[in-house]
């Protein structure tokens, strides 16, 4: 690969023109924006093009900041989005200076070594208002591996699904759904969870998993 390419810079044109915001996606979206005070601050962590989930959260009024490492994702999203700001960075470079009404990390986090992971769920804390909602997709199992999409190579990186959810506790999230919501390739795990709105620290006992409603 070039120097300075990502992975997506070569597939941006392909990968946007494929993804689209998929039936068993949309509920976790959706309980999200029930969960994000209205016309709030949401932060896309690997935004990509911008669409569909940066865009369907525009649509419903809300202010987004995107990251993404890929600048060809970010040049479509500028099209796609042109109302939110967005950002070309590492999200485990990311330092942002705003508080912010949610964050999404949907098909990002699994490209970050596993290693990483902890620390950007206790940065994802630091980064939300209390009582804002994190809606972040891993991997449905401990794995580290490389596959193709649209013939070019990504590397993903895994906890287990428990390892994850744990983490997250760590970072004193409230678990709200914990749940595998796609068993094919290789599995994909979904957590829909809060900051407390009070509480600085843990927040007490386990969450309840439960699907969204």
């Amino acid at each position: 690969m070039p120097p300075g390419l990502a992975p997506y810079d070569l597939i941006a044109e392909k990968w946007s023109r494929a993804r689209k915001l998929l039936p068993r996606e949309r509920p976790y979206v959706d309980r999200f924006i029930a969960l994000a005070s209205p016309g709030g601050h949401i932060l896309d962590v690997g935004c990509g093009s911008g669409s569909p989930i940066a865009r369907h959260l525009l649509d419903r009024g809300y202010r987004i900041t995107g990251v993404d490492a890929s600048r060809e994702m970010l040049r479509l999203a500028r099209t796609n989005c042109p109302e939110a700001q967005l950002i070309h960075k590492e999200m485990t470079e990311l330092d942002p200076p705003d508080r912010y009404e949610g964050i999404v990390a949907w098909d990002s986090l699994f490209h970050v070594p596993r290693e990483h992971h902890g620390r950007l769920f206790q940065s994802f804390h630091r980064w939300l208002a209390p009582g804002a909602p994190l809606l972040v997709s891993v991997g449905g199992s401990e794995s580290e591996f490389t596959d193709q999409m649209f013939g070019v190579d990504f590397f993903y990186s895994a906890h287990s699904p428990d390892t994850s959810v744990a983490l997250l506790r760590e970072a004193r999230f409230e678990i709200l759904v914990a749940e595998t919501d796609d068993p094919s390739s290789r599995g994909h795990f979904a957590v829909l969870c809060l900051k407390a709105a009070h509480a600085t620290e843990a927040t007490g006992g386990p969450g309840q998993f439960r699907k969204p409603e």
